[in-house]
């Protein structure tokens, strides 16, 4: 099983987490910019985890056909994040990308644009969605890859989650 602990910060997870991140100073297994080509091959975590991190991406599109890409058919994907109207996001400015409750919708059959560049290529079933405090997105979601089965293995425990007394 591969685990992707993407941004991971301070928050360096066990085995099988592989953790990523763009400060080599904080011990992370990977350094790595979210907006350059991600390292790893097609198809090869079964989970993900991204918390606070996708904000700092200077294209929505292009993370999230990464995580596409790097992930097998099935995965679990989870995504946090702040969302762009919380006075506090554009405090920071490494926040590069506006996220809202409708981002992810863009990516997912039925939406009135899927199927339309740039959207053709990928998809994700959005199993949880909610707007934490009013101020954190926060996803669930399985990769679909159309015309091929899942392969993923099923999500383990996440170790920042529990620590705050989440479950998947």
């Amino acid at each position: 099983m591969h685990c992707l602990n993407l941004g991971c910060g301070p928050w360096i997870f066990p085995t099988p987490w592989l953790n990523a991140d763009v400060l080599a100073s904080i011990g992370a297994d990977v350094v790595m910019d979210i907006n350059d080509r991600w390292p790893w091959e097609d198809d090869w975590f079964d989970q993900a985890w991204a918390n606070h991190v996708l904000e700092h991406a200077w294209d929505i599109d292009f993370v999230l056909h990464e995580l596409w890409r790097v992930c097998r058919p099935g995965a679990f994907a989870q995504i946090r994040l702040p969302e762009h109207t919380w006075p506090e996001f554009w405090h920071d400015p490494t926040h590069h990308s506006h996220w809202t409750t409708e981002t992810l919708s863009w990516y997912q059959q039925g939406h009135v644009h899927h199927g339309a560049q740039p959207f053709k290529d990928i998809e994700f079933l959005v199993k949880h969605e909610e707007l934490k405090g009013g101020w954190e997105l926060r996803w669930d979601l399985i990769v679909v890859k159309p015309g091929r089965a899942p392969e993923a293995e099923p999500p383990i425990s996440n170790p920042q989650l529990e620590a705050q007394g989440e479950t998947l």
